[in-house]
């Protein structure tokens, strides 16, 4: 039995690098996201200078959800920061 719904699904484990080519009629096509759950196991900020523009941040995230996902990690330095 056919079903109306056409999915597209690829998972990657590892880095690669590849180029493919879809054509398809694009009016129903929707684009979603699964956002991965993580939980920062170590976080360590080493000696910078202010306004350097240097610094390293290293971080462990270990993946908490049930699925294979890649974490980005931000933060803003503008909080709890005390003058010179």
């Amino acid at each position: 039995m056919y079903s109306s719904e056409t999915m597209l699904n690829q998972e990657l484990s590892g880095s690669m690098s590849t180029m493919i080519t879809i054509e398809m009629n694009a009016d129903n096509i929707a684009f979603k996201t699964n956002l991965g759950k993580g939980k920062i196991v170590t976080a360590r900020i080493g000696n910078f200078e202010s306004l350097s523009g240097n610094g390293v941040f290293a971080a462990s995230v270990n993946n908490t959800g049930s699925y294979s996902a890649e974490f980005i990690l931000s933060f803003s330095c503008s909080a709890n920061v005390n003058p010179i």
